[in-house]
């Protein structure tokens, strides 16, 4: 019986490690900070971003069109 897929987040640190998580992991290594973490982080090119409110969430391809007067 097949497995049920997992998202992945990949992160990597500053000295250029790279590793996929599932989005729960990634979310709670993010949540302790760089600090405790190790140092993980999220990539500049991610399609998620991260902040300790809202976690991590997929970034929109929308864009905000509207004009300020």
């Amino acid at each position: 019986m097949r497995k049920p897929k997992q998202q992945t987040v990949t992160l990597t640190t500053d000295t250029g490690l790279k590793q996929d998580f599932g989005i729960q992991h990634a979310e709670r290594l993010l949540d302790m900070g760089p600090f405790f973490n190790g140092g993980w982080k999220l990539p500049e090119d991610s399609n998620y971003y991260y902040d300790e409110e809202n976690g991590l969430r997929i970034k929109s391809g929308k864009t905000n069109t509207a004009k300020a007067d």
